[in-house]
């Protein structure tokens, strides 16, 4: 993983040369990522501490208008004890999902195995946190592995969104208006936001070669993730509360592409965070966000929206994210890696 920086102190950005995916339609408007060192490994975990690792995968089956949309993924806490090889599995779970055209539930199948009729027939997006949460208020309650892989389904939807750039003709339409100063990145007279006042079209950026995330020396750093479709976006998620006086904590996500077998997954958005609780291991006392990689140059102000959530506690992180985080001082994606360090205090409890 890469060093952790400061915004005033960041590497400068690596300079990529722009090769798009073969799926990329011809005379799309490209533009080189913001690479500021994305990971090519994972922190090592520490001594009494617990991680959780997640990753779903998004697959839009079909042309673009009558498509159905397959999600798959899982999630697992590893709780390890005084050294490494002291670690147990304490909780796992996955997700599988088929969506229609319209963005609505057509099944719905996890483990555990859950009732998920009140889910099924709802479309994933306005309400349907909601509805998740007065369908499975044990699983919520608990910060389970389930819950998060359940909470993150509209997010997932969000990027799959961009795998569609890739393969389709996009020219923006009255969706890129809407987005107008939704966040740093589509902010007004940004790259995005220029581009599309000015020719009616988004651009497309092009990230580096995703490097692997696991370590040779840790074969339980991550849970198992097998490879990724073409065709298909994944995100990676990992967040670890590590034991102590005062408690610490890291997180991570990685949203990738991969247009064909014959070629590498590509990194669109990339953060880490680091972090502390304070005594307690309730209230969060620092939170500092890295960007690794991210798409626009507007991108990185978002990074010092993660000090907002100094002072509060991690059982009101979700709704402070999701009243306070708004606007062109975030970023949607970090948004959402913010979000679950509502889980810590529960991830904490399991601490050896």
């Amino acid at each position: 993983m890469a060093d952790r920086f400061t915004l005033e102190s960041r590497p400068p950005r690596r300079v990529l040369p722009v090769v798009a995916p073969s799926t990329t339609p011809s005379g799309t408007v490209l533009a080189p990522a913001l690479d500021f060192g994305s990971a090519h490994s994972t922190v090592p975990r520490t001594p009494r501490s617990v991680r959780r690792t997640s990753h779903l995968d998004s697959l839009i089956q079909g042309d673009r208008d009558a498509g159905r949309v397959m999600i798959r993924g899982a999630a697992r806490d590893l709780r390890t004890g005084s050294e490494a090889a002291d670690a147990t599995v304490v909780a796992a779970a996955t997700v599988e999902t088929q969506l229609d055209a319209a963005l609505t539930v057509q099944r719905l199948v996890t483990t555990p195995e859950l009732s998920t009729l009140h889910l099924v027939g709802r479309t994933i997006g306005r309400g349907f946190r909601a509805a998740l949460d007065e369908a499975v208020p044990a699983e919520r309650d608990a910060s389970t592995p389930l819950y998060l892989l359940l909470d993150d389904l509209p997010v997932i939807l969000v990027i799959t969104g961009y795998a569609r750039q890739f393969s389709d003709d996009v020219r923006g339409g009255s969706e890129a208006g809407r987005l107008r100063n939704v966040c740093a990145g589509f902010r007004d007279e940004g790259v995005m936001m220029r581009s599309f006042d000015e020719r009616g079209t988004i651009p497309i950026s092009i990230g580096p070669v995703a490097g692997p995330l696991g370590r040779d020396d840790d074969p339980l750093a991550w849970h198992e993730i097998g490879e990724l479709a073409p065709g298909a976006m994944r995100r990676r998620r990992l967040v670890e509360v590590r034991g102590g006086a005062e408690p610490t904590f890291y997180a991570y996500f990685r949203d990738t592409y991969r247009a064909s077998l014959d070629e590498p997954e590509i990194v669109m958005h990339e953060y880490q965070i680091h972090g502390s609780l304070d005594a307690d291991g309730h209230t969060v006392s620092s939170c500092v966000a890295d960007p690794l990689t991210l798409p626009w140059p507007e991108c990185p102000h978002a990074a010092g929206s993660a000090a907002w959530i100094v002072g509060q506690t991690t059982d009101d992180i979700r709704d402070v994210v999701r009243v306070r985080f708004r606007g062109t001082d975030t970023c949607t994606h970090l948004n959402d890696l913010i979000r679950s360090l509502g889980d810590l205090s529960a991830l904490g409890a399991v601490i050896a």
